[in-house]
């Protein structure tokens, strides 16, 4: 924590305390963008004169026989494929020869029902349909991962995934997992997106989302996070109706300019964690946890933030050791809020924000502490409860002009306010 030297203004909360300080400039702190995302590591090109452990191809037809033989390893030769509706059941390496090399798009989508997949230094432009009847609306993505486990996405490009998704809102989903584990998605390029980058279910566990870039995918109004973790079922208050502990990790990824929707991370689901991530200029995009508990957050550096970094909806999760850049107040949380027409598993469409922790972070430009936020369904929906016992502790306020400490269903405990200290934050590319 930063060395807090304060005049003696006591604001009083709930019986505690939030103090205001004049104090000195901050240094100037240099993050370094090449620690986040994908690890510059050379690319092992396969030799295709000597193709000893692998199969080397040139063509679609040449790959659809290659997959449906006992190779284990399948290399794609520099060039283009439409590969159509491919199914993978069974161990296999999929890779390009030279890193992007080999580009897939057209009516290619990834069926895969097998363990031990790796997809490896690929290039998916577009994405597609998961079926072959067109007159289906379809979300467009890459792949669907079910009942699955170790499926490896390394080294790969996603270009324009979801621009020809034929659902109403036009998102599509990159990757799509379901009933699988140990699923890693780790060193890859997201890039100008129209899609969910990548959506679990609930019984989905160990997702591994690790040294990835997703950069320029701007709001053309549909949906588009960059994680979806779960499905926000509920049949009450702070309760799924199936246990949905999921153990994802969102981790050393770089995400900037991804500006598709409000839920930059959405979790929705419990117990997982987003850590040591940098997140540069996302407008008024948050870390979302909607309907999920004991989920962690942390040693993370938000940027240029529009609105609020954090929007809790659920229990006992833990915000610490984050430093946020932007404007707004800091914290959205939730109140609980009842479906005015039943639906099956879907009683709430938010849980309120009930015994989370948000303690050691450092907030710069907010201008307040926390709202009540009764979400975007509000008018339609039944409130039924603010949120209650939220600790906020050891926080540091850097604020310009007017700041508000008020703050329904919290607990203020030696937080620090400190006026007309700017963002420290230089990023060195």
């Amino acid at each position: 924590m930063i060395n807090k030297k304060c005049s003696k203004v006591l604001i009083v909360i709930l019986g505690l305390f939030l103090q205001s300080c004049d104090d000195e400039l901050p240094p100037i702190i240099e993050i370094n963008q090449s620690d986040y995302g994908r690890l510059k590591n050379e690319y092992i090109i396969a030799d295709c004169s000597n193709q000893i452990d692998f199969l080397c191809v040139a063509s679609s037809e040449s790959f659809l026989e290659a997959i449906n033989s006992n190779v284990s390893t399948i290399v794609l030769e520099d060039g283009d494929y439409d590969l159509g509706k491919v199914t993978i059941n069974r161990t296999i390496t999929i890779k390009s020869q030279h890193l992007w090399g080999a580009v897939v798009t057209g009516s290619t989508y990834l069926k895969i029902s097998a363990n031990h997949v790796i997809i490896q230094g690929v290039k998916f432009v577009d994405g597609a349909s998961s079926t072959e009847d067109d007159s289906i609306k379809t979300r467009h993505g890459v792949a669907l991962v079910n009942s699955s486990t170790n499926v490896n996405f390394r080294d790969d490009y996603f270009q324009n995934i979801g621009v020809n998704s034929t659902v109403d809102d036009g998102t599509g989903i990159g990757i799509s997992i379901i009933d699988s584990s140990e699923v890693y998605i780790e060193n890859n390029v997201f890039n100008n997106s129209r899609a969910i980058a990548f959506k679990t279910d609930n019984s989905s566990k160990n997702v591994i989302v690790k040294n990835n870039e997703f950069t320029n995918s701007f709001n053309f109004g549909g949906a588009g996070e960059v994680a979806h973790f779960g499905t926000a079922y509920s049949v009450s208050q702070g309760t799924p109706p199936i246990p949905d502990d999921s153990f994802h990790e969102f981790s050393n990824n770089y995400v900037s300019n991804w500006n598709l929707e409000k839920e930059l991370i959405s979790i929705k689901s419990s117990k997982n964690k987003v850590f040591n991530n940098l997140f540069v200029d996302n407008g008024d995009s948050a870390i979302v946890v909607r309907m999920g508990n004991d989920n962690e957050i942390y040693n993370n550096v938000m940027l240029g933030n529009q609105e609020y970094p954090v929007r809790i909806s659920g229990e006992r999760n833990i915000i610490r050791d984050n430093s946020f850049c932007g404007v707004g107040v800091t914290l959205s949380l939730h109140a609980q809020m009842v479906f005015s027409e039943y639906r099956d598993n879907l009683y709430n469409s938010y849980w309120a924000a009930i015994d989370n922790e948000i303690v050691d972070n450092n907030f710069y430009g907010y201008s307040g502490v926390s709202f009540v936020d009764l979400g975007s369904a509000a008018q339609s929906d039944f409130f039924a409860g603010n949120p209650e016992n939220n600790l906020i502790l050891n926080n540091n306020w850097y604020y310009q002009g007017v700041f508000s400490e008020l703050s329904i269903g919290t607990i203020l405990q030696n937080n620090v306010s400190k006026k007309n200290i700017e963002c420290p934050f230089k990023i060195i590319e």
